[in-house]
């Protein structure tokens, strides 16, 4: 009823209880400051108990459309389809729309601002993906994704706050964009591989086609970063995960933290073998700590020069050449954050450190490097706490000074807080 009669400034507020019904589509365009919302009254009690086959179960075919704190199952009575595509039971789906852009003519799409906030995507072997993006300037945030979350053709658009814990019908599980998009951000994210030979975390992809925008390079994506992500390989994953930066050209991955167990963490600034390779690739500020499995990397695999510099590579044989290598343990704690006395702390000079990115045809993008989760308390500092940055995907915080004790706590009513990558969900 919400997606076939709402306009401008509608919201549909959803009960708590289980609704069985197939494919749902909302073509309708919201506006400006006036979207459709359809979101549930009490988060993740309306739960969608789709039939949608091989449709996604909810289809964004408009502007401007807001799905809210709503939990998504595959159904009972659900058949699947044979064999899984990108949008049989994928959760949510936004098309980017039709004509796509090209080099040579306009880089918007013809569908922009889709909102997806707050999802539950229950885990499925029927889904493609739990959320799957194309257009411009959508935002997803806040959503717990156990199927992946990918990012399609569009620009400008943001995936944060997120809690990813398991792969798509393809084996992703953040692959946050491809298909030749342009100026995406992904941050804050947390996100689990959980499956053996996982595309775990990229910005850029390998579609194995020709790229929207230009198949002559097959570059996938241009002008993204990623930062202030954790990234967790599970302990009985043996098969090789890949993390990093994949036919992606001129981006950025830095201030994540990268942790696994018997598999070797393998890293990618470059992509992969041609015709998916990167240019200009920058890999900085990254904390890499497996705790068994060791590293490797493939860094070649691009065109133009790669940036590799102040990452910390623990546990990691023959890690790769550095201007300023961090060494030592980086003394993660069970929330990932940084314990006192890491070698991390404060080891990117403020005159180093990235705090934007250029963005494609000469913009900026501001890294969101001072944003603070709703849980947290207001006395938690903005990076740096200090004069310099940290190295790794959280800021550690005392009020008397980086690393000097001051009894760190997980409390945000402390009056010496940390940050925590799992605390959006407290």
């Amino acid at each position: 009823k919400c997606s076939t009669t709402a306009v401008a400034g509608d919201t549909c507020i959803v009960g708590n209880g289980t609704y069985v019904e197939g494919a749902i589509t909302f073509a309708t365009n919201g506006s400006s400051g006036n979207y459709i919302t359809l979101q549930a009254q009490n988060k993740h009690l309306a739960i969608l108990s789709s039939t949608s086959g091989c449709s996604p179960n909810i289809t964004i075919q408009a502007n401007y459309i807001h799905i809210k704190d709503l939990r998504l199952k595959v159904g009972a009575s659900y058949v699947a389809c044979s064999p899984v595509n990108s949008s049989s039971g994928t959760g949510v789906r936004f098309f980017e729309g039709s004509p796509l852009p090209s080099l040579a003519g306009s880089h918007a799409t013809a569908r922009h601002h889709a909102w997806i906030e707050g999802l539950l995507v229950d885990a499925s072997s029927a889904r493609g993906h739990s959320i799957k993006v194309g257009g411009d300037d959508g935002i997803i945030e806040g959503n717990i994704a156990y199927n992946g979350i990918e990012g399609s053709a569009g620009q400008r658009y943001k995936i944060r706050n997120n809690k990813v814990l398991g792969g798509d019908a393809f084996g992703g599980g953040l692959i946050a964009g491809k298909f030749g998009n342009r100026d995406y951000e992904v941050y804050n994210n947390y996100v689990e591989c959980n499956s053996n030979w996982m595309t775990c975390f990229t910005i850029g992809g390998s579609s194995g086609e020709g790229n929207h925008f230009d198949a002559s390079t097959d570059i996938e994506s241009y002008n993204a970063v990623a930062y202030n992500n954790v990234i967790k390989v599970g302990t009985g994953v043996t098969g090789t995960p890949i993390i990093g930066i994949r036919a992606c050209k001129d981006c950025f991955f830095g201030y994540n933290t990268l942790i696994g167990g018997l598999a070797p963490l393998t890293l990618v600034a470059g992509g992969g073998s041609t015709p998916y390779s990167s240019a200009n690739p920058t890999f900085k500020f990254n904390v890499v700590a497996p705790n068994g499995g060791g590293c490797t990397y493939n860094f070649g695999a691009y065109t133009g020069s790669l940036i590799l510099d102040y990452n910390l590579f623990y546990n990691c044989t023959s890690a790769p050449s550095q201007t300023h290598a961090i060494t030592g343990n980086p003394l993660l704690g069970g929330d990932y954050t940084l314990g006192t006395g890491s070698p991390a702390i404060d080891a990117i000079p403020a005159a180093s450190a990235v705090t934007s990115w250029t963005a494609y045809e000469g913009a900026a993008i501001t890294l969101d490097l001072t944003s603070v989760p709703t849980w947290q308390s207001a006395t938690y500092s903005a990076r740096p706490d200090n004069t310099d940055y940290d190295v790794g995907a959280y800021e550690f915080y005392t009020p008397d000074g980086q690393g000097a004790g001051g009894g760190q706590s997980q409390d945000p009513a402390a009056t010496s807080p940390r940050r925590h990558p799992l605390g959006w969900w407290r």
